[in-house]
């Protein structure tokens, strides 16, 4: 069965966060538990908010039923619940806190991401829906839960997005290390488990969690499957996180876990690898060369723009243009029309000449026009917010951006590193910080 592709793209943003508005342990002790509220029917409490057990169990048969669905071993019924939960009292955090700084997520961010979703997934959004509902979930449940992770999303980026900061050195030695695999670029298809240590861990538990690495990496060599171990070994009271990473280029990997995968060949255990976290243990599924060569098209593109005055209304815009558009074709230079006709000073003293732009590089509306023409074809009037337009294109071309787009990818991965990083000591200390009670 085809399993859904959910991805959150947002613009990083600030907004200060209240940590004082959590109560304290003692204050949360005495309204968190609502007297109407049967203990046996509690699975945690959280601060002031509770997480009902059959909440749990809903969580619990969700993910049992996403393993089935991927043909993979279910883990031990305690070790998942105690996973579920942890995730569940994570999510209960984030939204207290997303609560005490009123964010919200409108019907209409909504609508869009899982529109964006259905077109990741190549589906309109009735197929996306029926697919929804053949996974066996409901379509207002999935709606809730798209809700939550985009509230989720937006609360950890107005917590820790601004902390994050790429400097200029850590793309050029990023850059500098991947210049020589510019022709052709190894990927290979990996699978994880950490073994995770705590916070400022002592000297005895980097100690442990290293020979507990070990001890893994030794039943692997032993034909034991990478599955099953990361499904069923616990370490200092902590499931070991593991999972499919996909395919990964080593510029899109911790620099300690890439410089122990570079050159692995399929079937290579990687590791222990320590990182701040932990001690990775790595698999390389398989491997593979991508050619690295990035083009981008561009078009030479002119454009007349008109401003609508405050007496004006748009279809009288709209006619203007239509009548200068019929000047062109009867044989008017479009640069002679742009002159003369044109109310952007910036452009028609060039005969509304913009250069060779790309995509990105112009309103939306007119980036779907310019896509449509071919060499020398006009467009019909275009409303934009900079105005009404008619463009002209006078031709195409492909370059080769190959160095700017590796440095764009770059520079996105190292803030997702620490972005991640960031987010993960920010519950961390939301944890310390709150009063959390664990029923059974």
């Amino acid at each position: 069965m085809k399993k859904l592709v959910i991805s959150f793209v947002g613009i990083f943003g600030v907004l200060g966060i209240c940590f004082a508005a959590l109560q304290s342990p003692a204050q949360s002790q005495a309204a968190a538990q609502p007297k109407e509220q049967s203990l046996n029917s509690i699975a945690a409490i959280v601060n002031n908010d509770i997480i009902t057990q059959s909440t749990l169990n809903k969580q619990l048969g969700i993910a049992k039923h996403q393993f089935q669905l991927q043909n993979k071993p279910l883990p031990p019924n305690a070790q998942l619940q105690k996973q579920v939960l942890n995730q569940l009292i994570d999510e209960k955090l984030i939204l207290q806190i997303a609560a005490n700084n009123n964010i919200d997520i409108s019907n209409s961010q909504l609508n869009t991401a899982i529109a964006n979703i259905a077109a990741q997934n190549h589906m309109s959004l009735d197929q996306l829906k029926q697919q929804v509902i053949s996974q066996g979930i409901n379509y207002s449940d999935y709606q809730r839960q798209i809700r939550k992770q985009l509230l989720m999303n937006a609360t950890e980026r107005n917590a820790v997005g601004s902390t994050i900061q790429v400097t200029d050195r850590e793309i050029n030695a990023a850059m500098k290390k991947a210049a020589p695999q510019m022709e052709n670029i190894p990927e290979y298809h990996l699978q994880a488990m950490l073994v995770p240590v705590p916070s400022g861990p002592t000297p005895e538990q980097l100690q442990a969690a290293e020979a507990k690495a070990e001890s893994i990496i030794k039943q692997l060599h032993e034909g034991n499957s990478f599955s099953t171990i990361s499904l069923t070994e616990t370490f200092a009271d902590q499931p070991i996180q593991g999972g499919d990473m996909g395919w990964k280029q080593l510029t899109q990997l911790p620099p300690a876990i890439a410089a122990q995968v570079a050159g692995a060949v399929s079937g290579s255990i990687v590791g222990p690898v320590q990182t701040p976290n932990g001690y990775y243990i790595v698999e390389v599924i398989a491997a593979r060369t991508l050619n690295a060569t990035h083009n981008i098209k561009l078009t030479h593109l002119r454009t007349i723009i008109l401003k609508q005055g405050e007496t004006e209304t748009g279809n009288e815009i709209k006619a203007k243009l239509e009548k200068i558009r019929e000047k062109i074709i009867k044989g008017t230079p479009f640069a002679k029309a742009a002159a003369h006709y044109s109310e952007d000073s910036a452009t028609a003293q060039k005969g509304g000449d913009l250069g060779w732009v790309a995509g990105n590089e112009v309103p939306p509306k007119v980036a779907r026009a310019m896509e449509k023409l071919s060499k020398g074809q006009i467009s019909q009037p275009i409303n934009t917010e900079d105005g009404w337009q008619l463009i002209q294109v006078e031709g195409y071309k492909f370059v080769n951006n190959s160095n700017a787009h590796l440095k764009a990818q770059i520079r996105q991965m190292i803030y997702v590193q620490k972005f991640e990083t960031a987010v993960k000591n920010w519950v961390q200390t939301l944890r310390t910080q709150a009063y959390i009670k664990i029923m059974n």
